[in-house]
């Protein structure tokens, strides 16, 4: 976990290959109070919310000069399971290009990155993500005094 670029918040990040191309995703949890709201509005509405100097669809023209071939703009974007309304930084058309994708999964903002857009592209139909749980199990003791199975699930 690292401090992310991205509303200076806590930050988990992945790196991995996808048709042999460097894949990263970030992905850092907010305020779950907040999930409905964000569904509707998307991930450039909660990153204003949360950092407002950080990069949105309302200001990256603060944030980049003019000429500088680089837009931010709102996409419904499907991934594996559902459509989110995504934030899209699109530098396709600088000497670096590349694409990086921001959407909120649940209480979950995520961010993917690849310097080649049609790897994204493709990537995002195959994104789902399964919470993890963990499981502490055991023994517990009836009113009858038999013993039970039990067990408590935390979010991990």
């Amino acid at each position: 976990m690292r401090e992310s670029g991205t509303a200076n918040r806590p930050s988990i990040w992945y790196y991995g290959l996808f048709n042999n191309a460097l894949v990263t995703f970030t992905t850092m949890y907010y305020d779950s109070s907040l999930i409905e709201e964000t569904n509707e509005r998307g991930a450039s509405w909660l990153l204003s919310l949360i950092a407002p100097e950080s990069l949105n669809v309302h200001n990256y023209k603060t944030h980049y000069p003019a000429g500088s071939n680089i837009t931010v703009y709102d996409r419904l974007v499907r991934l594996g399971d559902r459509e989110v309304l995504a934030m899209v930084i699109d530098s396709s058309l600088t000497e670096e290009p590349h694409l990086e994708v921001y959407f909120v999964y649940d209480d979950i903002l995520v961010s993917v990155w690849n310097a080649a857009p049609e790897t994204i592209e493709a990537i995002l139909p195959y994104i789902t993500y399964v919470k993890s749980h963990f499981l502490l199990a055991g023994l517990r003791e009836t009113d009858q005094g038999e013993k039970e199975a039990s067990s408590v699930r935390e979010r991990f």
